[in-house]
């Protein structure tokens, strides 16, 4: 009975997650005039490469210094600013990331994992994120931002799609 529970929950949540996608496109299509005039967009298009890579560095470590400084996770505080988990009560697939990002800096690697394994994904892409700008920083090239805009093949998307609704599920089972 439990499982069929969780099998409920699990059903309804992507439903959710469907209804929200479908929305923040037709929202998105909406606005799409409106963004191209906002201020700050036309602020980011006029940056230099180095300038972006320069932001996206400090931003990087801003995060890892929040991380350092933040105290471990209290299990009976469930304070969340996840927007899906205050709207539904349901986590989504990223729900208690930073929370598994601050046990690893912290060397609690297990609690880590149990807690969300993309907190791992996460913190070796912002690693790797971080060596690549220094890298094109260093050598006076640009390869990060052509890198990023190269279409994934379809393997590696459907990679992604299978890692997300497996951790979804996931944090539903342990009732994060």
């Amino acid at each position: 009975m439990q499982r069929y529970k969780v099998f409920l929950n699990i059903v309804k949540i992507y439903i959710l997650y469907f209804i929200v996608l479908l929305f923040l496109r037709k929202l998105l299509k909406n606005i799409g005039e409106l963004y191209d005039k906002l201020p700050l967009v036309n602020i980011v298009y006029n940056l230099t490469v180095k300038q972006k890579y320069l932001t996206i560095l400090f931003f990087i470590v801003l995060g890892y210094i929040y991380l350092i400084l933040k105290e471990l996770p209290d299990p009976n505080n469930h304070f969340t600013v996840c927007l899906f988990k205050n709207i539904t009560k349901y986590p989504c697939p990223a729900c208690g990331t930073t929370r598994g990002m601050v046990y690893i800096i912290n060397g609690y690697f297990l609690k880590a994992i149990l807690m969300n394994p993309l907190s791992y994904l996460t913190i070796m892409g912002t690693i790797v994120v971080y060596i690549w700008i220094l890298r094109d920083l260093i050598t006076k090239k640009e390869s990060l931002f052509p890198f990023i805009k190269q279409k994934a093949p379809a393997w590696f998307i459907v990679l992604v799609i299978l890692l997300t609704i497996a951790n979804g599920i996931w944090n539903v089972y342990k009732g994060l």
